[in-house]
């Protein structure tokens, strides 16, 4: 009987560590899409022919490159609500596209788009729910117009 316990016991550990390595492999791959949204949005941010467009009220900055890809640079921006997320959107002569759904933080958070952002486009951000929609449901809180 010592020997099925012992055998139980060793189970039981070897349950408990499988588990804990899959948390740890699932916090390491988002650590790492992460890490490269972040060098991503700094490859944009330095790319010397990016276009710079203030944002009204001083919320920050978009900034686009000659390709169109584009990155958010908010200031003072505090966490979502609970049970909300903030979404970005891109629009050009038609609806709206969904460009990404982001959390906020404190301070300055920066934002890659999931869009292009084409020359004459619209950049908005919304709060919308968890995961995000296929349209804005409420009044866009940043609103941006780039030039054409």
């Amino acid at each position: 009987m010592p020997v099925a316990a012992v055998a139980a016991v060793a189970a039981c550990a070897a349950v408990g560590l499988g588990i804990w390595a899959a948390s740890l492999s699932g916090k390491l791959e988002r650590r790492n899409n992460a890490l490269a949204q972040q060098q991503r949005v700094a490859a944009i941010l330095a790319e010397p022919d990016a276009r710079q467009t203030p944002i009204p009220g001083g919320r920050g900055t978009l900034v686009v490159t000659p390709m169109g890809e584009g990155a958010l640079v908010l200031n003072r921006l505090g966490p979502a609500p609970s049970g909300r997320t903030y979404e970005a959107w891109v629009a050009r002569g038609a609806a709206p596209e969904p460009a990404g759904t982001f959390d906020g933080g404190s301070g300055i958070v920066l934002v890659q788009l999931e869009k292009l952002v084409p020359a004459g486009a619209t950049v908005m951000v919304t709060v919308e729910r968890d995961g995000g929609t296929p349209a804005p449901t409420r009044q866009p809180f940043v609103t941006v117009k780039t030039s054409a």
